[in-house]
């Protein structure tokens, strides 16, 4: 199990350890060792995030490879959050914990680009970047885990992006032409049917 946790760890692909979380559960309660160094490295990977790196113990150096990862899927954390909205490259840069070098706008550019069209790449991410104004506008953020708090707030973030559509529809002065529901339609074969009773 280990050297699974491992190599899905490092797979530069892998964006979700749902599965393999349970896989381990599984394992455990069958009595088999799993030491718990590699636990904690996947609970990392699977509801971690760069701020909480440091913060986890016992789980050793991690690969440069596994950094950007992590960096990857903190960029998703604060992506779900800001669907439907803008997100700031200043506020990415500290979620990241990226080290600013040289001119700090072009470090935000060039590095925090960096990691949204390489999360975009891989169809984790989604939306407008905004190089002028450093923002990047969020239509789309891959899931990290499916777990029932996290399926309570994808309902609340679509009730938000509903209630904006409404409004601005509202704004633009056709929010009341509702579409007509598909039992309230009249069905063709209902008035030929009425026709022939009236021929007859």
């Amino acid at each position: 199990m280990e050297q699974e946790i491992e190599q899905q760890i490092s797979d530069p692909e892998i964006f979700n350890f749902d599965d393999l979380w349970v896989k381990c559960l599984q394992a455990l309660r069958k009595k088999v060792s799993i030491s718990e160094a590699a636990l904690s490295r996947l609970k990392l990977f699977r509801e971690g995030n760069m701020g909480l790196l440091h913060e986890t113990k016992g789980i050793g150096e991690l690969e440069p490879g596994c950094i950007e990862k992590l960096r990857l899927l903190t960029l998703l954390d604060i992506a779900i959050a800001k669907t439907g909205n803008y997100l700031t490259y200043e506020d990415i840069c500290q979620h990241l914990k990226l080290e600013i070098k040289g001119n700090e706008n072009d470090f935000r550019v060039y590095t925090v680009e960096k990691y949204i069209l390489k999360a975009m790449g891989l169809d984790l991410l989604d939306g407008k970047l905004d190089t002028p104004s450093q923002r990047f506008y969020v239509t789309f953020a891959a899931e990290r885990r499916m777990d029932e708090a996290r399926l309570l707030e994808m309902q609340r973030t679509l009730d938000r992006f509903i209630e904006k559509c409404m409004n601005v529809l509202d704004e633009q002065g056709i929010g009341s032409k509702r579409a007509t529901p598909a039992e309230d339609i009249p069905d063709p074969a209902d008035k030929r049917v009425r026709a022939n009773e009236m021929d007859s």
